[in-house]
């Protein structure tokens, strides 16, 4: 009979030495698969932020397109077109005597960049 009791004990351990080992490895794999679901919700809240800000830069881009078009209509219009040479270009009619305010910042056209040659006083 010892040997029928050893054999039990033995077959004990071993399925306890399985169990332990079963136990461990759906621990490790329920652990990774927490870890793997935190980050794919981290991920899937940064994907949302980046969708809703190019949303907004595409609402924002759609009223340029529509202020432009707009604007491209009436690229045509003689009067617009004086508006603008006057105000951005500084431009007068002839016999037309320009006078500026001094406390008035000047509008600047940012496509126009002064000649080195022009803003030099001479000394003579």
């Amino acid at each position: 009979m010892n040997t029928r009791e050893n054999q039990i004990i033995k077959r004990r351990k071993n399925v306890n030495k399985f169990r332990i080992i079963v136990s461990a490895i759906t621990i490790f794999a329920c652990i990774t698969l927490l870890f793997t679901i935190f980050k794919q919700q981290i991920q899937i809240r940064n994907i949302n932020n980046v969708k809703i800000e190019q949303q907004n830069k595409k609402a924002e881009l759609e009223k340029e397109i529509v202020k432009l078009s707009d604007d491209s209509k009436n690229l045509d219009n003689p009067k617009l077109i004086e508006k603008y040479a006057r105000e951005k270009l500084g431009m007068v009619k002839p016999n037309e005597i320009l006078i500026k305010d001094e406390k008035e910042k000047p509008k600047k056209d940012s496509n126009f960049t002064p000649s080195p040659t022009l803003d030099k006083k001479s000394d003579k």
